[in-house]
């Protein structure tokens, strides 16, 4: 049974979703939605050993990982709900680190909070989704080496950033950017539209151009 994206993912944009220095670095932003978003995601598990994994898990939840279109799909709406996710790439070293957020929400009073994927050089895929009728803004992003250099030591719990190959979390990057760039038909000022976008953007559904 497929369920929608908890609510603190579907606001994966907020800066605490966020790795250190992240809103600097360098990132693709485009609109994706239904068949869209399946091709991003098909494009990513047709990658030997290519992973997923949610950016912060349910409430009280342990972090949910995707190895297959598939699995993604039975868990999460994706297609129109949207979500943020760590792409794991085996070359790239380094390793996903789980950290414990303690948070009370008014909302989920039974709640205790949830685990957070974080780590030097994941590379961040977020859907944007459909929301109040309007197609929000996708986007791809990573850190830099020397970056995430600036920010070590403020972040120890995140270990050494030498653990991480660089070039292969670049490499990746720049492969992803590159399929999105490539299935594209349109764009919003420097923005990709893909094709499903495009179409419903053609019916009069607006382009969100919010980031948050």
């Amino acid at each position: 049974m497929c369920r929608a994206a908890m609510p603190h993912i579907q606001e994966g944009w907020s800066v605490e979703h966020r790795f250190p220095g992240e809103w600097l670095v360098p990132h693709l932003s485009f609109y994706a939605v239904g068949p869209d978003i399946r091709s991003v995601i098909d494009f990513i598990f047709d990658q030997p050993g290519w992973r997923l994994v949610e950016a912060a898990s349910g409430h009280d939840q342990p972090l949910q990982y995707f190895e297959s279109s598939t699995s993604l799909a039975e868990t999460f709406d994706v297609d129109w709900a949207g979500g943020v996710y760590r792409l794991v790439v085996p070359e790239a070293g380094g390793g996903v680190v789980e950290r414990w957020s303690e948070l009370r929400l008014r909302d989920h009073p039974e709640a205790n909070g949830w685990t957070h994927a974080e780590g030097w050089g994941l590379i961040q895929l977020g859907f944007g989704g459909v929301r109040d009728g309007a197609i929000r803004v996708s986007e791809t992003n990573h850190n830099t080496e020397t970056r995430a250099r600036a920010h070590e030591l403020a972040y120890p719990h995140l270990g050494p950033v030498s653990a991480w190959n660089w070039d292969e979390v670049t490499r990746a990057s720049r492969r992803l950017n590159h399929h999105i760039s490539r299935v594209a038909t349109d764009r919003s000022e420097s923005r990709r539209i893909l094709p499903a976008a495009a179409a419903l953007r053609a019916r009069g559904i607006r382009l969100d151009v919010d980031l948050r």
